[in-house]
């Protein structure tokens, strides 16, 4: 049950970062987030979360080997 109230709490600055970000796609399983696309737009829209994020009292841990990870592909 935390799981889906967590979730229903970020909706909306999930929801906002993909209006403002329409080349990459977002989605959650539990409490990860993935974001998708090309890897500026990647960044761009992580930057976004992690300010919407904030406006509600959460954070997106930063980067790191043992947590979060950005593949790119090609170029």
């Amino acid at each position: 049950m935390s799981s889906a109230l967590f979730n229903m709490g970020q909706s909306q600055s999930i929801r906002t970062a993909a209006q403002q970000h329409p080349t990459v796609f977002i989605f959650l399983i539990a409490d990860d987030t993935h974001v998708v696309g090309p890897p500026a737009d990647v960044i761009a829209a992580i930057i976004t979360i992690r300010r919407l994020y904030s406006n509600i009292g959460l954070s997106l841990t930063a980067t790191t080997d043992s947590k979060n990870v950005l593949y790119g592909l090609g170029d």
